[in-house]
């Protein structure tokens, strides 16, 4: 023990990941999809046709079933974890009846679903071997067009990811051109 009292300062500047860290307070961060793609909301104006209704029902249906998922999903999520919520929300997506909203959303929808299902598709080629948040913080980078932290993904998940991130935007192109009012 006495052979270790001269490295105790140097020890507490660099920390051994053991006890406190000054650094860092609490947790780490807790990642949501919510958080990595942008937050974007659309409001119905007040003399909205059934078509706006109906997009505005839509948009609401997919921000409700993401928040539900992000809240159950842990900063130190593996691929299966991510899987598994990709595959919830586009099943949500796809099972819900647009009704008369218009032929460009209804699109852009399908569109968005299906990139859902791509990430999906690639997330599954992973295995869950990542440690603490190596996972999510490299998914969280590629949100954040941040490529160098999630190049270690794989370019089939750097691919999907940036069609996800291509077909929200489209969605809310979508919404604002059937008459929302977006906000950017």
């Amino acid at each position: 023990m006495c052979r270790l009292l001269p490295l105790l300062p140097l020890l507490a500047a660099v920390g051994c990941g053991y006890g406190f860290n000054p650094t860092r307070s609490g947790p780490p961060p807790k990642r949501t999809l919510e958080s990595l793609l942008p937050n974007k909301a659309a409001q119905k104006r007040a003399d909205g046709t059934p078509e706006q209704e109906a997009v505005h029902a839509a948009l609401d249906v997919h921000k409700a079933k993401a928040k539900e998922l992000n809240d159950a999903l842990k900063a130190e999520a593996q691929p299966s974890d991510i899987k598994r919520l990709c595959g919830d929300l586009a099943t949500t997506m796809k099972g819900h009846d647009l009704g008369p909203a218009p032929v460009e959303f209804k699109t852009a929808w399908k569109k968005h679903w299906r990139s859902w299902q791509s990430l999906q598709a690639a997330v599954a080629r992973l295995p869950d071997a990542y440690t603490d948040t190596e996972f999510t913080d490299a998914l969280a980078g590629l949100f954040k067009s941040d490529p160098n932290r999630g190049r270690s993904l794989g370019g089939d998940v750097v691919e999907a990811v940036a069609v996800v991130i291509k077909s929200h935007g489209d969605l809310y192109a979508a919404a604002e051109a059937a008459g929302l009012e977006v906000e950017k």
